[in-house]
């Protein structure tokens, strides 16, 4: 598997994207980093921090990680352990894996050769029912898809108002287990249809009429264009 160095400017460590640059320089120990936050003592009743190194973090800083929230790095052997420390009650809460990862392209540019796509532009399903809805994943790159351990086919939509573009009552939680089989890819220069997840609730339960569409492969939050979608009496 190909190594993404840090002399690009953003880089996906685990599930987070954050500057290559904090990569860089040799760190410092665990305890100062938890000091210069105001961190003293933490919940670690799994006793994470036992497998853990003792120095080299660095705050990642994503910056979809939320204010109460601490994303930590170290280099472990040629890859990158990490801990997330999440403030609740008051309290900090610990977690972490010490099997080490190794940086890769961001997720705009592993999306970059990938286009999401609608049948057409207009799309018809019948009224009292839950759509069933499919998309296409091209691979225009030379590497089959996915090619990451972080990354796989699985999709959301959601049904908007056909003015206003916003989605209809709507689900908020998002799973990302894929329903296509593990060993399932898009190859160099392929196709292939991907279900679509539909989060809207209680689809069935919406009148006919015109609406729009669109989905999202989660991954990458690559975006399909919007669609229109007519829904039969």
């Amino acid at each position: 598997m190909k190594r993404v160095t840090v002399g690009n400017l953003c880089v996906q460590l685990g599930w987070w994207e954050v500057d290559a640059r904090v990569l860089e320089g040799s760190g410092d120990l665990l305890d100062s980093v938890l000091e210069a936050h105001g961190i003293g003592e933490t919940l670690d009743p799994d006793r994470v921090l036992a497998s853990m190194p003792r120095a080299g973090w660095r705050d990642l800083k994503p910056q979809d990680s939320g204010r109460n929230s601490l994303i930590l790095a170290s280099r472990s052997g040629d890859g990158w352990v990490m801990l997330q420390l999440d403030q609740r009650d008051g309290a900090w809460f610990i977690a972490g894996d010490p099997t080490p990862r190794q940086p890769i392209p961001c997720k705009a540019e592993r999306a970059s050769l990938l286009t999401l796509s609608w049948p057409s532009e207009t799309l018809e399903a019948e009224s009292g029912r839950k759509p069933k809805l499919i998309a296409s994943l091209t691979n225009h790159g030379s590497e089959p898809f996915p090619r990451y351990e972080v990354d796989n086919l699985h999709a959301v939509g959601w049904i908007l108002d056909s003015d206003t573009e916003q989605p209809v009552a709507y689900e908020e939680w998002v799973t990302y287990s894929s329903s296509s089989s593990p060993n399932a890819s898009c190859p160099p220069g392929g196709t292939i249809d991907i279900e679509i997840h539909l989060l809207t609730k209680a689809p069935e339960q919406l009148p006919a009429g015109s609406y729009k569409l669109k989905a999202t492969l989660t991954s990458l939050s690559l975006h399909t264009p919007v669609a229109n979608l007519t829904l039969r009496a």
